[in-house]
Parts: C-alpha cells; sequence; structure tokens
C-alpha cells in the first residue's frame, strides 16, 4: 500500500495553499466557492425546458383521517389546467398503490422486514396517516395556476384519532397508524449480552440512569426540496434534475418504482443548498413527478414551498427511551443498558430500519466497556417519516452516554474528565477492537485528543475560577463530550444496497485529466478534495484536473454521499484509479527508454531513467498512450482507469469537545465562553474543509442543545411548520471555536482518511448540555429535556 499522502501538521509551513503542495493535506480554497458566492451555480428552480408545465399537490390538513371523497371538477375545468390525477389515477400496472420506497435493509441481521403495507405509496389512497400527505396531484402551465388549482380541488374527510408520542403510541387504547402493526410496533430488536449486563449492575457500586427524549429536528438545507423531470415518448427515456444526494441510488430507486428499465432513466443533480442525510431517496413528490411527465409526454417541475418541505421532508432523531450505568466505586464502567422507542412517523422510512441497528455500534463510544445491551422498538405515529439527518447514528447514544458519564463522576465525587480517562479504551487494543456491541473500530488513540482538548480550553485554571465565580453567585460550567463516528459506510454486504466507491480517471492527449466520482457534491467540497487526491497520486498541477459527479450520464457508476463517506470511500477509489494510470505511464515510458518498468523513476510530474539520461514529462507520456503510437505491443491505447474501492472496514474518526458557559438562572439565558474541539479524521485531505465541516457540523448541533424542536400538537399539527417557529441558531448564537487535530491514519484506507463531515452534530449536544447542568449543579436540578430553552432552564432551577 502506497503511504498515506502528505501528512499535515500545524506546524507545517509550506501548506499554506499558495503553491507547492496542493495535494493531500493542503488547505487550499475550496475550488467550487466562487461560483457559490457569485451567484453563478444552477440550482434545480432555475433550469427551464421548452413545453415546461408545473406539478402542484392538494395535501391532507388532518393527521390521520379517512377519505371519503375527491373532487377534482373545479380544477379540470381551468384552462390553465393540464392534468388532475388521484389515487385512483395512480397505480401500477398491477393495479396496486405506486410508489412504494423499499428499505434499504431489514431492522436487524436475521430479522424480518416490516410489513409492506406501512411502506409509504406515492399517493395517499383511501386513508391519511399525517398531516401533509398527497391526495391529489395538479399539472398547469404555470407555477401560480398549479397552486390555484390544487386549491380548488375537495377532498371529503372523516377525521380520526391520532397519536404523536411514541410512549403513548405504545400504550393500551391508543389510535392504531396502520391496521397491519395494530400496536404500532414496526420493528424490534435487542444487541448485546443481557445476562453479563444484568450480572454487571448486580454487582455495581453505583448506577446511574437518565429517561429523555432526544427530540426531532427538522435539517433544514438552505433550498427547499425541487424535481424537473423530462420525458421523451419518441426513445422512452426519462432525466430527472432533482434535488438528491445519490443520483445513482436515486436511479436504482425509481427504475424499481415506476418501474422503469434503469438505463433509460438518467439524474443530473444540479447546484443543492444542502442535504444533512434528509436526501437519500425520491420521496412521492419525485415519484409523482415523473409518473406525470411519462403520462403526458412534456416536462414538469416541482419545488417545495418551506411549509411544504417540513411538512414532508423527513424529520431526523425522535428517541425517546432510558439509558442506565453500573460503575463501580473508581469510576470504572462495568455495563450500559438502554430500552429505546424510535418514533419512525407515520410510514416507515427507508433507512430507519437500519439506522436503528446501526446506532448500537457507537453505544460504548470511546470506552473498553465490558457489557452493553440495548432493545430498540419502531414505533409508528401520526407524524412525518424520521430518517437520516447529520449523525443520525451516533447522536442519540453519544448524547445519553455522555450525559451519563458526568452523573456517574457526580455521584462518585471524580472529575468529569478523569472518569473518562479511567475508561478509554487503550492503544494496545488498536487496530480493529471489538465493542461489547460487536463493532470494529479501525483505529484510535483516545488519550491524547482528550489531553490535547483539556489544555487547549486550560481545564485547571476554568475548574478554579469555577469556584471562584461561584462564590459571586456566578454559574459558570464546563461540558466535555468524547465521541466516535461511523463513518466510510461499508463494505458491501452490510445492506442491501453497494456500499463501494467508485472512480474513473481519463487523461487526455495534453496531460489534462477528468476525475468522475461516485460521490455527490452538495456543499462538502468534494469538487477540491477529490481533485487533490488525484493530483497527488497522478503528481500533477490540480489546474489540470477537472472534477465531473452528480450526473449518472458522466459518471457510470455510483452511490452518494452520505455517512461520512465521501473522502474514505470514493477517495480511495480516486487514490486507486490514480496509481493505475501512473502503472501505465511507468510501462509507456519504458518502452519509450527502452528500459525495463523497474529502472522507471517518476516524481514531480517527470519520468525518467534511474541515471537521467531521458524523460518523459507526464503530457508527454500521455501523448503517447493516448494516440497509441509508441506504446507496447500488448497494450491498448488509451489513458484511463476506474476503480470499485470496496473497503474491508470501516472508518472510525474520534475527538473530543469542550464548552465552557455562564447561565443566568433568573433568565435562563446561557452564554458560551470557550469551545474547543480537537478532532481526529485520520489524514486530512484538506485541512481548511474539515475545519468548515467541523464549524457547520457544531452550529447544527449548538442547534440541537439550545434552539431546535419539530413539534406537533395532540391533533397531529406540525407546530413548527415554518421559522416563525422552528428556532434555527443564528451567526450570534455559534460562539468562536478553536479546532485542533490529532492523526490517526486508518489502517485500511488508501489515503488514511476516515470521514468527518458529522462529528459536530454528534458531540455539541452532550457537551452543551454537560455545560449547563454542570453550571447549575450547586441548585441540583433535575436533568434537562432538549433543547435546553430559557424556560426549560427557569423551569429546572425554580422547581
Amino acid at each position: 500500500m502506497r503511504p498515506a499522502g502528505r501528512l499535515r501538521t500545524d506546524d507545517d509551513e509550506s501548506a499554506d495553499g499558495t503553491g507547492g503542495n496542493v495535494g493531500i493535506g493542503s488547505p487550499i480554497p475550496r475550488r467550487e466557492d466562487e461560483a457559490a458566492l457569485t451567484g453563478r451555480m444552477r440550482f434545480t428552480d432555475d433550469l427551464t425546458e421548452p413545453r415546461m408545465a408545473y406539478v402542484s399537490f392538494v395535501r391532507s390538513q388532518y393527521a390521520h383521517a379517512d377519505i371519503d371523497a375527491v373532487d377534482t371538477s373545479a380544477a379540470t375545468a381551468r384552462d390553465d389546467v393540464i392534468a388532475v390525477y388521484t389515487a385512483d389515477d395512480v397505480r401500477s400496472a398491477d393495479g396496486e398503490p405506486l410508489g412504494r420506497i423499499p428499505l434499504r435493509a431489514p431492522p436487524f441481521p436475521d430479522a424480518p422486514y416490516p410489513p409492506e403495507e406501512i411502506y409509504q405509496p406515492a399517493i395517499a389512497t383511501d386513508r391519511v396517516r399525517h398531516q401533509g400527505e398527497i391526495v391529489a396531484v395538479v399539472v398547469a402551465t404555470d407555477r401560480y395556476a398549479a397552486a390555484d388549482a390544487a386549491g380548488l380541488v375537495d377532498v371529503s374527510y372523516d377525521s380520526l384519532d391520532s397519536v404523536v408520542d411514541p410512549v403513548e403510541a405504545v400504550a393500551d387504547g391508543a389510535p392504531t397508524v396502520h391496521e397491519a402493526c395494530p400496536d404500532n410496533r414496526a420493528f424490534e430488536g435487542t444487541v448485546g449480552d443481557r445476562a453479563a449486563v444484568e450480572a454487571a449492575f448486580e454487582e455495581a457500586a453505583h448506577v446511574v440512569s437518565l429517561e429523555k427524549p432526544n427530540q426531532r429536528l427538522a435539517p433544514f438545507p438552505l433550498e427547499p426540496r425541487a424535481v424537473l423531470a423530462d420525458y421523451d415518448p419518441s426513445t422512452e427515456h426519462l432525466t430527472f434534475r432533482p434535488t438528491t444526494q445519490i443520483p445513482h441510488a436515486y436511479r436504482r430507486l425509481l427504475s424499481q418504482i415506476l418501474p422503469h428499465p434503469e438505463n433509460k432513466i438518467d439524474v443530473v443533480a444540479p447546484s443543492m443548498g444542502g442535504g444533512f442525510g434528509a436526501r437519500q431517496h425520491p420521496y412521492p413528490e419525485d415519484v409523482l413527478v415523473g409518473w406525470c411527465a411519462m403520462q403526458l409526454g412534456r416536462p414538469l417541475k416541482w419545488r417545495a414551498t418551506r411549509i411544504e418541505n417540513q411538512e414532508m421532508e423527513n424529520d431526523g432523531r425522535g428517541y425517546d427511551g432510558t439509558w442506565e450505568m453500573a460503575v463501580d466505586e473508581d469510576g470504572n464502567v462495568l455495563a450500559l443498558r438502554s430500552e429505546i422507542l424510535y418514533d419512525v412517523g407515520a410510514w416507515v422510512a427507508r433507512a430507519s430500519p437500519a439506522l436503528a441497528q446501526h446506532s448500537f455500534d457507537v453505544m460504548t463510544g470511546q470506552y473498553d466497556l465490558p457489557a452493553a445491551h440495548c432493545r430498540i422498538t419502531g414505533v409508528l405515529t401520526n407524524t412525518s417519516r424520521v430518517d437520516a439527518y447529520r449523525g443520525v447514528t451516533e447522536s442519540d447514544p453519544i448524547l445519553m452516554l455522555e450525559r451519563l458519564l458526568d452523573r456517574a463522576a457526580r455521584e462518585i465525587g471524580v472529575d468529569p474528565a478523569e472518569i473518562r480517562r479511567r475508561n478509554l479504551v487503550p492503544p494496545e487494543k488498536f487496530p480493529y477492537y471489538e465493542t461489547a456491541t460487536g463493532a470494529i473500530l479501525d483505529s484510535g488513540d483516545y488519550e491524547p485528543t482528550l489531553d490535547l482538548a483539556l489544555e487547549r480550553v486550560g481545564y485547571d485554571e476554568w475548574r478554579d475560577r469555577q469556584a471562584d465565580l461561584r462564590e459571586e453567585g456566578r454559574y459558570v460550567g464546563i461540558g466535555i463530550a468524547n465521541w466516535v463516528e461511523k463513518a466510510g459506510l461499508g463494505p458491501s454486504g452490510t445492506t442491501d444496497e453497494p456500499t463501494w466507491g467508485y472512480s474513473h480517471v481519463q487523461v487526455h492527449p495534453n496531460g489534462e485529466v477528468t476525475v468522475a466520482v461516485g460521490c455527490s457534491n452538495h456543499g462538502q467540497g468534494h469538487e477540491t478534495t477529490m481533485s487533490q487526491i488525484a493530483a497527488d497520486r497522478l503528481d500533477v498541477p490540480i489546474e489540470d484536473i477537472e472534477l465531473v459527479q452528480n450526473d449518472t450520464t458522466r459518471v457510470p457508476q455510483g452511490v452518494g454521499t452520505y455517512a461520512a463517506r465521501s473522502a474514505a470511500v470514493d477517495g480511495g477509489a480516486v487514490a486507486q484509479a490514480s496509481e493505475r494510470i501512473v502503472e501505465k505511464c511507468l510501462r509507456v515510458a519504458a518502452h519509450s527508454f527502452d528500459v525495463d518498468t523497474d529502472a522507471v523513476e517518476y516524481a514531480d510530474g517527470v519520468f525518467s531513467t534511474a541515471d537521467g539520461s531521458e524523460s518523459l514529462t507526464f503530457p508527454e507520456v500521455a501523448k503517447l498512450a493516448v494516440l497509441g503510437g509508441h506504446i507496447p505491443d500488448d497494450m491498448q491505447p488509451g489513458l484511463e482507469a476506474h476503480a470499485y474501492y470496496d473497503p474491508e472496514e470501516l472508518t472510525w474518526p474520534f475527538g473530543t469537545h469542550i464548552a465552557v458557559v455562564e447561565v443566568d438562572p433568573e433568565s435562563g439565558e446561557v452564554e458560551f465562553e470557550d469551545y474547543v474541539i480537537v478532532e481526529d479524521c485520520g489524514t486530512q485531505i484538506n485541512p481548511l474543509v474539515v475545519e468548515g465541516q467541523i464549524h457547520g457540523g457544531t452550529a447544527q448541533g449548538i442547534g440541537q442543545a439550545l434552539y431546535e424542536e419539530v413539534h406537533y400538537d395532540g391533533s397531529g399539527n406540525l407546530a413548527t411548520a415554518s421559522l416563525q417557529d422552528y428556532a434555527l441558531p443564528k451567526a450570534t448564537h455559534v460562539p468562536r471555536m478553536e479546532t485542533h487535530h490529532t492523526v490517526t491514519p486508518s489502517p485500511h484506507n488508501p489515503n488514511g482518511a476516515k470521514g468527518m463531515g458529522e462529528s459536530g452534530t454528534i458531540a455539541a449536544p452532550p457537551a452543551v448540555l454537560n455545560a449547563i447542568e454542570d453550571a447549575l449543579s450547586p441548585l441540583d436540578p433535575d436533568p434537562l429535556d432538549l433543547p435546553a430553552t430559557p424556560e426549560r432552564i427557569w423551569r429546572a432551577t425554580h422547581d
């Protein structure tokens, strides 16, 4: 295996992005930023086609109701309306409801799939099960006509009782969301050794527990969802231009759902204002726009309003349950157990069962715990679906684990930093440490990361100052959160869909390079980082590299972007394909020099003989290889290579966040005094991109800790459908973050990279909550619910 690129440290003076090394480890500015900052990016809503018409949807205002009748006569009477469709029209060839999106994987190994009846169809048939479900589709000549006509469709409902809380949903007598699951339990599974856990709890000197929900969150990308579908009846070719993170998988899924041959579907994802995991599959709207385009033989476009986006785009989180930790007298954690109710919404989403299973893998965090056990139940409620959202499999277990450690430290009387140090997985157990729940952690060296965070925040000084400030009646707290992240999703076989990374590298006769990659950029900086990997491996100027992605017409294969997999998996494919290019170039150069391949050296873009008597530049060799006039007899012309990188294991980045806050018990306000992050994502492809991802994720994590919450009233009405009601953190709410790094390369990744896009959303909530509760500890309040709003803090301190 080739060494893992050029590693950068904070003291690397050459890595300034102004010349020299622009490969792996160089903090060069992002190549895509100029278009973003000057308004030249093109989003789905910017696109038009000849004869394009517009789609609007009639949605249920009820969360649970039978559909008695749908009267479309007033809408169809309008001259500007092209078509109106209801569930009677939108059927598959066998008469079944169209659009049920298949699940990615079963909930747990050897467990059955949930019944198909709880997979969402594209359009409601006889009953609606959450507010905003589609009841009819209107196609008109312009967007406003479509919206006006949708308002004319008259739907008669018979309202039913709703249930929106997962605890209430599994109680006796609760309204049934689906007859196929009369107890509202969609799936259930366990992991871990229950007997070992029970024995450890019997022997424990201390047991600490938390019974807390992890609130639902709205992903809230900058741009609402949109799709443009264009069908050519003469070729039967269907082209989608949607807001999606997974163009190739989107194509595969639509081929199954519509159904339509996959080789007659193309997906081109334009610029997109973020995805955060919520755009990993086609939604009912995508299916219906494509179906309508096929019926009408013309391009159709739909773009959600912000309220529509809130109603229908998947929420994230939604766990409710009990977590318990058994600890001995010295602060060693003996066991961990939990009982979780996972609110999946009214329909089981494509990934939610698999994500429930994957959350077990990070249950023990950075700690060497002897035993752990968890039971998780997917619960149906009359709310929109819950699926992936940044940090999805890690946020809930890490939040509860780190909060329990603080409670255990207070119970025993040790420092929160010390109890963590005593329980860390020791470095000698790596690589490939197996956790108590069966996960395999590829690498880690946790104590240096914790020590660096404590040093940079001035932990001991803050503890001294905290005591002094308490004498003055001021409440300052320090919160620590260690985290691990399950990244680089793979290898193949962990789900029912491929998880390899793909890249195709083609060198043109002038030495310029086109790199096609199967990941999907929607803000992560792939145009920069993937080009850096290719530049590093090919040893060519980054300016000579064009990166192609998000387009099934130009990228033959791909999986998409989610689970912090791009740098670790697709980046590995770019490295492997690039190295195959260099191997062929070495053979071409050796043939030209009339020497053995082993006698040719390559450095700084030049192939040369060992004695330096002959040399060829990379463009010169590229011309020979592509034109084919001077290559070995057994070699075909051309200079291109593709790679499917299927990793041996997942990668496991890790780190520590420390927040310092001051809390005013009388107002409930929280003010940040300091925020320090130490991250280890293995080899950093581009430190500037890493820092940007950390800051963005941490802002979202602070939003979860202090501001954000999706809320439904008792009738299932979404009470947080707009930014007037759903509180996102503003720039003034986000503290200055001091970021530092350690580097523990992945032992199996070609670049040593691990992925890191989700860490801030994982670590920030427990760091901030621990800091607030540490500040308020003299008042001994009950544990806080999230978000820790001023009202909740005030009530906790005054109760």
